[in-house]
This record gives structure tokens, C-alpha cells and sequence, in this order.
């Protein structure tokens, strides 16, 4: 109880305060979760390491502790603490005793997935009290799965990203207007150079940043060295090492190493199982498994082969990418610029598609007001009708006539014919398609 109560203390200094100040630059998804703090339902925030899901806990926080008594919010982390339910039933029971708060209790629990059996807990106290818990994670197996199993219609679940660039913009004291799929696919290009001509510039050049660095708010303003540090001890290696093999009870966590970094040096490549079966030795149950691992811990994110139809899709060949650029540092050697520009842009539109069919290839399939549109994603002014192939093909087989193209800085829209077929294409610079809202 003793090492309880002085982690209490150290964590919520508002109870002897009465105030508290982050001085933390506000996220676009604490507007949403400001609608639900009030109600009765958990709040669960999943997420990569280091996306700044504790960060958010302590916005809340500090708004909350303007409108309720300061004894009624409490904050713990469970972060590297691996304790079974009796130590959450402990925590919540020992400041209880502690500060006697009266009326509805905030309770904020971050990293909950380093305690087993934690989510029938939190049932007793939710169906008993007057409770309202907000709970992170930086494992979806343990959050979802679990709170699916106990908390079944009692739960809010949010997915914390790393930055946006809008959100980067914002990081850094700078404004620009964001812009919707639905904006970049109709609004007139004439209106859209007026929207964004005095941002272009400045656009231009956080975008190329944003592309080596990513969106982990801790590292967009240190040194690129210490930057490189950070990605490898406080989120790989720690996901790896600790999260994954503590979750999931990995033997050989060195082999799952192994595969990540295979899938940095090629994002957005097709899987080629029997390449890592061979180098990795490993079978192909267990290949399967270890992907699964990746992608619940939000180091990967997979893209399914677009079919028309969803259930065929989740049974094609699948694509890898990373949850954030950043996570490319942990190479020695960087794949190229347009690896950087895809992976991105994958994860600008939080892309579900891509599409491949006897060697023609689309990047991503969006579906927009009940319409699907091929994207490519070519980082460069030069582009033949050669390079958009694909497109052209995937136009023919789902019978459509418009078409996305990513560019480096192109703002134009033309139609393009290749062997007598015709398709009208879009194309945007790079950066204006991440200033997705």
C-alpha cells in the first residue's frame, strides 16, 4: 500500500493544489472526447507507444479539474508495473481512503493492458458506482479484446494516432486549413490554389520534414541523432522486448525484430511468405502470429487486396506499413523518398485497399460517398501515362472514369489516354492530400 500511495502523491499533484496546468498543445481528438467525458461509459484510448495517448489523459485533466473537485479525478499508469487484478482493485480501493472523494469519480489509468484480469475490475466498480474510467493501452489485443469480453456496450474506443501535419502545423505555432477527401476530389482547382496559396510554400517544406520524421510529438523538435535514440529504445524496442513478449508470452522476440525490420526496409511491399519462412525459421503459423503481434501493437498497419468484395478482400494477399514514418529511422539505411511519400499517404487517408491484379497495381483504393477512387501515389513531377498503368487498368476492370494522382507538387486536373482508353485524373501535391482532417 505504501509504494500505492506515494505514486498517488507523485501523480496527482491537483489534490493538494487545487489546479493543474500542462502547458501541453492540445490534439484535434480532444474535442470528440471532451463530447464523452461526462458520459457513463469507459473511454479507451489505444495507440502506438510515445503518440501521446498520456498526453491526452492530462489534457482532460486539467479541463475537468477547472469543473470538479480535484479529489474526485485520479490519475495512475501502470506502465512496465506487470501486476494481476487484485493490484487495479488495490489502487482504486487505497484513494478511495486516501482523499474520500464524494460524488462521481474520474478515474484515469494509463498502459492498463500490464495488468491481467483488469477489465472485471473495472466492471464491478462501473456497475457499482458512480465511476467514470478512462483507460490507454498501446496494445489492442488487451484493450479491445478484453474490454470485449467484460465491458461488452460499456465502452467509447478511440484510436490515438501520431501527429497529423496539420496537427505538426499547430506543434509549431503555424497555421493552415485542413481539407477533406471529399474537398480534394471536387472542389474546383482553381478554388483550392486560392485556399492554400499562402500556405504552399511553408506546406512544401514541413511536408519533406514530416516525411523523414513522422509524428511522434516528443521528437519534432530534437536533433536527429537523439531522435533515432528515441525511436529505437522508448518505442521498438520497448513494444518488442517488453510489450509484445510480456502480452503474448513470445519465446524468441529477436525473430519478431527480425521481421519488423524486414518490413521497414520495403513499406507497402506484398508479402512474399515464403522469404521470411526461409530467413526467419520459422513456420508459417508462426510467421502469421507474429504479424498479428506488429499490427495489434500499432507498428504495422495491413492493407487488404481490394476485390469489391469485403470478405474476398480479407482473404487476398496483404500489404505492411508502418503506423508512422518515424518508426523508419530504426533503419541504417532508409529506403527511398517515395517509400516515405506512400507510407504516409497510406496513413493520411488511414487507408483499408490497395489493389493488384496480373502484375498491374494500384497504391490505395478510397471509398468516398459510396464511390471507390484508385490513387496512385508518384512523388515526382514527371509522370507518363506508362507510370499510371494501374490505374487505367483498375479503371477498365471496375468500370470507372476518374482517377488520383499523389505528385510531388502538381495541382492540375487532365485527362490522360493510354491504348485508346481514357480517364480523367486529379492531381495533388503530396502535401495538401496529409492535410486530410
Amino acid at each position: 500500500m505504501a509504494e500505492i500511495s506515494e505514486l498517488m502523491e507523485m501523480f496527482n499533484p491537483w489534490w493538494k493544489t487545487k489546479e493543474y496546468s500542462t502547458e501541453l498543445k492540445k490534439r484535434e481528438i480532444l474535442k470528440t472526447l471532451n463530447e464523452y467525458i461526462k458520459e457513463k461509459q469507459v473511454i479507451t484510448l489505444n495507440g502506438m507507444r510515445r503518440a501521446g495517448k498520456t498526453s491526452i489523459m492530462r489534457l482532460l485533466i486539467e479541463k475537468l479539474v477547472k469543473e470538479e473537485p480535484p479529489q474526485n479525478i485520479l490519475f495512475f499508469s501502470f506502465d512496465g508495473l506487470k501486476r494481476d487484478s487484485t493490484y487495479l482493485e488495490e489502487v482504486i480501493k487505497e484513494y478511495e481512503r486516501l482523499v474520500a472523494p464524494k460524488g462521481k469519480k474520474y478515474i484515469f489509468l494509463d498502459e492498463i493492458q500490464f495488468i491481467d484480469g483488469w477489465e472485471w475490475i473495472i466492471k464491478r466498480f462501473y456497475d457499482s458506482g458512480d465511476y467514470k474510467f478512462i483507460l490507454s493501452g498501446s496494445s489492442s489485443f488487451s484493450i479491445l479484446k478484453s474490454a470485449g469480453k467484460a465491458l461488452v456496450g460499456r465502452t467509447f474506443d478511440f484510436h490515438v494516432t501520431p501527429l497529423k501535419l496539420s496537427e505538426l502545423f499547430y506543434f509549431k505555432n503555424k497555421k493552415i486549413p485542413t481539407i477533406t477527401l471529399d474537398e480534394i476530389i471536387s472542389e474546383s482547382i482553381s478554388n483550392l490554389e486560392k485556399r492554400f496559396f499562402i500556405y504552399r510554400k511553408a506546406a512544401e517544406t514541413e511536408t519533406a520534414e514530416y516525411l523523414m520524421n513522422g509524428g511522434l510529438p516528443e521528437i519534432i523538435s530534437i536533433e536527429h541523432e537523439k531522435a533515432v535514440r528515441y525511436v529505437r529504445d522508448s518505442v521498438v524496442d520497448k513494444v518488442i522486448f517488453r510489450d509484445i513478449t510480456e502480452t503474448f508470452e513470445v519465446v524468441e522476440p529477436t525473430k519478431i525484430k527480425e521481421l519488423f525490420y524486414s518490413l521497414l526496409e520495403h513499406p507497402g511491399a506484398l508479402i512474399e511468405s515464403n522469404t521470411f519462412l526461409s530467413k526467419l525459421d520459422i513456420s508459417r503459423k508462426t510467421l502469421s502470429k507474429y504479424l498479428e503481434y506488429l499490427k495489434l501493437s500499432y507498428l504495422i498497419k495491413e492493407v487488404h487486396n481490394y476485390t469489391g468484395r469485403e470478405s474476398k478482400s480479407l482473404r487476398k494477399t496483404k500489404r505492411y506499413y508502418v503506423e508512422d514514418n518515424s518508426l523508419l529511422m530504426y533503419l541504417k539505411k532508409p529506403p527511398e523518398i517515395g517509400r516515405f511519400a506512400e507510407n504516409a499517404a497510406v496513413l493520411a487517408c488511414d487507408a483499408k485497399y490497395f489493389w493488384r491484379e496480373r502484375n498491374k497495381e494500384v497504391d490505395i483504393i478510397l471509398q468516398s460517398n459510396g464511390n471507390i477512387l484508385p490513387a496512385e501515389v508518384k512523388y515526382t513531377n514527371n509522370i507518363s501515362n506508362k507510370d499510371l498503368q494501374g490505374l487505367f487498368s483498375f479503371a477498365s476492370r471496375f468500370n470507372i472514369n476518374n482517377a488520383l494522382v499523389v505528385t510531388k507538387d502538381i495541382l492540375s486536373d487532365e485527362e490522360r489516354e493510354y491504348y485508346g482508353q481514357k480517364l480523367k485524373i486529379r492531381f495533388i501535391p503530396l502535401w495538401m492530400f496529409l492535410l486530410q482532417s
